[in-house]
């Protein structure tokens, strides 16, 4: 099962809407928040993975759940993650499928439209599963169906290259991360980073035609959690 769709058009939205990973995970089931590949294919159609896209930093909807070194690089039966929403911290856990424990290199992609937050419980009805996941920033391959980076470092010309990076904390521990974009200048560009943290608002890729509220009420709910 794939979420691209020919006929879909990504939106980035601007604005001071602090679009955290903890409030895309929580109105997941009333926007619908676009996909790393379907937020890629933008970002490359604009020209927004050199130069014309510096500073560019959008949130996208995907979920990457990894292991850390705490676990040996494998993933846990269980995976937390607590961070800010509103004048909250949240704490948010995933049930790793029995099938995917005590193999080594595995990353879980949750895609938008196919997960959703049940109390404090991350549930998915599809599960996508990325073998080779790097243990180490840099350039990758990207999976064909998530565009996450897999596999062996490659050349940073290499076509369809993009570049893995990671918050500290990624590496150490076992994570629930958001997939986030970044373009700075030709020579960092396509950035694929992993984590549920910047420090200030950013853009927030959605697919504004599939159902769910407009614009104007779904900036408001960004807002104001």
């Amino acid at each position: 099962m794939h979420m691209e769709r020919a006929d879909t058009h990504v939106k980035l939205w601007h604005g001071d809407i602090e679009a955290s990973p903890h409030k895309i995970a929580r109105l997941a089931h009333l926007v619908r928040f676009a996909t790393n590949r379907e937020a890629d294919r933008e970002i490359q159609a604009r020209g927004l993975a050199g130069e014309k896209g510096q500073g560019l930093k959008l949130w996208t909807g995907s979920i990457v759940i990894t292991g850390g070194h705490d676990t040996g690089g494998m993933l846990p039966e269980v995976v937390q993650h607590e961070g800010p929403f509103g004048d909250e911290r949240l704490m948010v856990e995933f049930h790793v499928p029995r099938k995917y424990l005590g193999v080594e290199g595995l990353a879980l992609v949750l895609e938008p439209g196919h997960y959703a937050v049940d109390g404090n419980v991350l549930k998915a009805s599809a599960i996508y599963v990325v073998e080779g996941y790097p243990r180490r920033e840099g350039w990758y391959m990207a999976d064909t169906l998530t565009g996450v980076p897999h596999g062996e470092e490659v050349d940073s010309e290499a076509p369809g290259a993009r570049f893995l990076s990671r918050a500290g904390y990624t590496h150490a521990l076992a994570s629930i991360n958001f997939i986030g974009r970044m373009s700075f200048q030709a020579s960092v560009r396509n950035i694929v980073y992993v984590g549920t943290y910047w420090d200030e608002a950013l853009q927030v890729a959605v697919i504004p035609d599939i159902a769910g509220p407009g614009k104007e009420e779904a900036i408001k709910m960004l807002a104001r959690i």
